[in-house]
C-alpha cells in the first residue's frame, strides 16, 4: 500500500519590517515605512503568494521555522489554537490589535518532534507560545482567512 503525499515547497518569507504591512504610512505619518507598509509592492508580494509560489488555497498545515523564536534546544509549538505574540515594540497601537485566530496542528507537530528525535536531534514541545511577527505579519496576508493549521519550529 502506497500512501499519496503532497509534498509543498520550502519558502523563506521575509516579514518586512516589523507590522509594516499592517500600517497605512499615510495615514500614520510614518513616510519612513512608506516603501514597506500595506502599499508596499512587498505585501502586495505577499497577498498573491499563493498565487505567485503555486501553493494550494488551504494546505493542511504549514510548519514554520522562526528566527524570532530563541530557545536553548529545537522547540515545536503544539497549541491547538494559536494565540499572537507581538514581539516587537513602538508601532502604532492597531498593530498590536491585529487579530488571526490560526489553529494550531498538533498531529503534525508531533509528526515532526518525532522525526527530530528519531534523528537524534533533542526537541520539546510547548503548547502556549502564541506566534511571533516572523510567523502572523507575512502569513496573515497570504492566509487571510486564518483557515491553514500552522505550527511553528523555534
Amino acid at each position: 500500500m502506497t500512501s499519496s503525499v503532497n509534498l509543498q515547497p520550502v519558502l523563506f518569507i521575509s516579514h518586512g519590517a516589523g507590522p509594516a504591512w499592517y500600517i497605512d504610512s499615510r495615514k500614520e505619518s510614518l513616510g519612513r515605512l512608506k516603501d514597506l507598509d500595506m502599499h508596499s509592492k512587498s505585501a502586495d508580494v505577499m497577498r498573491n503568494l499563493r498565487v505567485i509560489a503555486g501553493l494550494p488555497r488551504k494546505p493542511r498545515a504549514i510548519l514554520v521555522i522562526s528566527a524570532h523564536w530563541e530557545e536553548t534546544d529545537h522547540t515545536v509549538s503544539s497549541s491547538p489554537q494559536h494565540s499572537l505574540y507581538f514581539d516587537y515594540y513602538g508601532f502604532p497601537k492597531s498593530t498590536y490589535e491585529i487579530e488571526w485566530p490560526v489553529a494550531g496542528e498538533p498531529i503534525v507537530a508531533q509528526r515532526v518532534i518525532q522525526l527530530l528525535t528519531s534523528s537524534g536531534i533533542k526537541c520539546y514541545e510547548n503548547n502556549k507560545r502564541g506566534l511571533d511577527h516572523g510567523v502572523f505579519v507575512p502569513l496573515k496576508l497570504a492566509y487571510p482567512e486564518a483557515d491553514v493549521p500552522g505550527d511553528i519550529f523555534g
